[in-house]
């Protein structure tokens, strides 16, 4: 699967609580617009050569109710101490660009030089197994490449909460929300 749709569906699973199946956001990506690419679909599917646009993956996430902050950084010390930040707050997904492709980062370990990845890490990049844990420096190297870009994802409401700078207010449960007064019409009581 393509290493955007993989990092999607992990953000996905991260902040919704239930990662969805291949399946489920391959079809998604093949019926949606492509926003970056007019008059197309997002992907063409597994058996092409097709990748998916950081752009198309905002729209997907969009659909899951997740929004998304995206900046480039001018060093890796700026960018790290970002992704460091976003890594210590339970709410937030941090996706990076490395090796040709894009992954969700698990953890940033200065202690042992490692950084961790989710199962998202781009598969074309390695032969055999996707690595879990690269050195940072090497991901640093890969990381500068691609100048540092850094998406941080979250919670739509949530995001929008913190641009306002007030705290996001959790959504009221299914059973306390009143049904709507032109809907009780022709309710047989």
């Amino acid at each position: 699967m393509d290493s955007v749709l993989l990092a999607v569906a992990t953000t996905i699973g991260r902040l919704r609580g239930e990662v969805p199946r291949e399946a489920r956001i391959v079809y998604e990506a093949m019926n949606s617009p492509s926003v970056s690419k007019p008059g197309r679909k997002m992907y063409r599917g597994l058996r092409t050569d097709d990748t998916v646009s950081m752009d198309d993956a905002r729209v997907l996430l969009q659909q899951h109710g997740i929004g998304w902050v995206a900046t480039t950084y001018d060093t890796g010390e700026q960018a790290l101490r970002a992704l460091n930040d976003a890594l210590a707050d339970d709410s937030k997904v941090a996706i990076v660009p490395v090796d040709g492709g894009h992954a969700v980062v698990a953890a940033v370990d200065s202690r042992a030089h490692t950084v961790r990845f989710d199962d998202s890490y781009p598969a074309a990049a390695v032969r055999g197994p996707r690595p879990r844990e690269v050195s940072l420096d090497d991901f640093v190297s890969s990381w500068g490449i691609a100048r540092f870009g850094l998406v941080i994802a979250e919670l739509a409401a949530e995001l929008a909460a913190e641009r306002a700078g007030e705290p996001a207010s959790p959504p009221k449960p299914w059973t306390m929300v009143s049904p709507r007064r032109e809907s009780t019409r022709g309710v047989i009581k």
